[in-house]
């Protein structure tokens, strides 16, 4: 029993190499945000430490009413000896949408991503926190805001 190695052959020959590296898992992790998070260490994901993150989008079905300005801030802690922080920017919840927050997530240090390789952050998990803050009139209502992490490893 067992294979014999003629039953191994590669899809392609030329596969993995270089130029075409070992294909990689696509995964989502997918959380909320209250109006009531305001807690500036509120964790809401944890992504492995080689996470490559292609980008995070932003759902708002109900914008908060707050008078002057509601927003969310996401930033991220790595876990371990090179547990760099970074923040992910901070995002306008007054309208209702989706918004696709790539070009926040290219600009952020020390973590994986597509735009500068190599990262800093491989050893220990990433989390990944959220802060809702308003100003002006008090918010009675709107969210939760849906945020969704998309990263390879």
């Amino acid at each position: 029993m067992g294979y014999k190695q003629q039953d191994i052959v590669p899809l392609n020959a030329a596969y993995p190499d270089a130029l075409n590296p070992v294909r990689k898992e696509y995964a989502i992790v997918p959380f909320q945000v209250l109006r009531t998070d305001t807690g500036a260490t509120i964790k809401k994901a944890v992504l492995p430490a080689d996470a490559t993150i292609l980008g995070i989008r932003m759902y708002i079905q109900t914008a908060s009413n707050a008078g002057t300005t509601a927003t969310v801030t996401l930033t991220g802690q790595g876990v371990g000896p090179t547990g760099a922080t970074f923040a992910f920017g901070t995002f306008s919840v007054l309208t209702t949408g989706t918004s696709l927050l790539n070009t926040t997530v290219n600009t952020v240090t020390g973590v994986f991503n597509l735009e500068r390789p190599p990262a800093v952050q491989t050893s220990g998990d990433i989390y990944i926190y959220a802060q809702y803050a308003e100003t002006g009139t008090a918010s009675t209502a709107g969210g939760p805001f849906y945020f969704v992490v998309e990263y390879t490893r």
